[in-house]
């Protein structure tokens, strides 16, 4: 990025940062023509000495830049290059919360977004299914390796594999051997994809798939796999899914801002979602059998309240289910990337992460937790715009997770 000061003279701003600081560089070139213009007499030595020394100025004020500065700098940024119409971002740590923010909530509205807009999640509803399934276990409900046979009705016949039956881990865990969306789903739009499908439509499909392959012998991610542990879990608590989310961890947790259907002060504060070109999209209205996997709304401050809980910083009645969340159930297969319930994990530099990103026709979201015992912080991102959020929120957690750079389609011609 290039920046043209009052007088004229001008200096990039390095897009990778480096020692948590964003690093104001000056334009080799500049240098060379103040060297130059000195010795030929051609620039005063004061004036020299003059530009030398803001440029100086204006560089230790670059460094002296905490964390949340250089954050606050890159989504202002990302905003400006069109990657979102918001980005709100929130970091918590051992010492303090902060929450910061840029942009819209809708392009044709003044509102400007803060901790309490409510934005789409997506996947990282999943975190929420996963820790009512370990709450479960917890409490002993069920166990992680019961057989989902043995919560359906006997009408329901799941598929089997060598003798091996599909179990609450594997659909926790994404080893299922369930493909990420039922062959009988037709989707009518990108906006509402899962609307008109029904738990009568899911119990067909799973009664007549297939499996490829034995039960946990690889990692597949399944949307429909959670959707249905979600359904599972409403029978054994005989509840509906929303319900049981705000009495089990939105409740004990004060997590007053999420949930899956809006009260009318909610939907005055919910952002408009917008695709990677900027359009704006409807927002998903009819999650039905899917909710489990991706039908909650949250804010950056409520998504802080389950971040903190998760870090330990807040001490709850869900500390056990959360501890057993955490644990490392298998590998997914990819490089340094392991999966527990719910959880994914990055095991790089020397640092393990436990995070999840997530997604919706408008909406990007992302959380990540480092639970070094030392450091123990976390960041939640959520953006009403089509484009990946995930390396920013990376490299705050790690500088050596890189920025991206992005070439956005309005931009690209031919």
């Amino acid at each position: 990025m290039v920046k043209r000061l009052k007088n004229g003279q001008v200096f990039r701003l390095a897009k990778s940062p480096k020692k948590d600081k964003y690093l104001l560089i000056i334009d080799k070139y500049l240098l060379l023509f103040i060297i130059k213009a000195y010795f030929r007499k051609k620039y005063p030595m004061k004036e020299s000495f003059k530009l030398i020394v803001s440029v100086l100025l204006i560089t230790s004020q670059v460094n002296a830049q905490s964390p949340i500065d250089s954050l606050k700098y890159v989504i202002e940024r990302e905003v400006n290059n069109r990657r979102s119409v918001s980005i709100t971002a929130g970091i918590i740590d051992l010492n303090k919360k902060q929450v910061i923010s840029a942009g819209k909530v809708d392009k044709s509205k003044k509102a400007l977004p803060d901790g309490n807009t409510v934005y789409e999640i997506g996947s990282i509803t999943k975190l929420f299914t996963s820790l009512l399934l370990a709450d479960m276990v917890v409490k002993k409900q069920l166990s992680l390796d019961d057989p989902i046979s043995k919560f359906l009705p006997a009408s329901v016949k799941p598929p089997a594999k060598n003798g091996k039956e599909i179990t609450l881990r594997s659909l926790a865990i994404h080893t299922s051997g369930l493909p990420d969306m039922p062959t009988n789903l037709v989707v009518n739009g990108f906006s509402n994809p899962y609307a008109g499908y029904t738990l009568k439509e899911a119990y067909t499909f799973l009664s007549n798939y297939n499996l490829d392959r034995n039960i946990g012998s690889k990692y597949e991610y399944s949307n429909y796999g959670a959707a249905l542990l979600g359904h599972i879990l409403t029978l054994v608590a005989g509840s509906d899914y929303e319900t049981l989310v705000k009495q089990r961890i939105c409740g004990p947790l004060q997590m007053k801002r999420t949930s899956i259907t809006l009260n009318p002060k909610q939907r005055k504060n919910i952002a408009t979602g917008y695709d990677r070109y900027g359009k704006p999209v409807v927002s998903y209205l009819d999650f039905d059998v899917f909710e489990a996997a991706a039908a909650i709304r949250s804010t950056v401050n409520d998504l802080l309240i389950f971040a903190s809980a998760n870090l330990g910083l807040t001490k709850t009645s869900l500390d056990s289910a959360i501890k057993l969340s955490h644990t490392i159930q298998d590998t997914t297969g990819m490089a340094n990337i392991d999966v527990a319930l719910g959880w994914h994990t990055f095991n790089r530099y020397g640092q393990r992460l436990l995070w999840h990103n997530g997604q919706t026709g408008g909406f990007k979201s992302f959380i990540g937790l480092d639970l070094d015992k030392e450091k123990k912080r976390a960041i939640v991102m959520l953006s009403n715009g089509g484009n990946p959020i995930d390396d920013i929120a990376l490299h705050v957690l790690n500088k050596n997770y890189k920025l991206q750079s992005f070439k956005y389609p309005w931009i690209i011609k031919g």
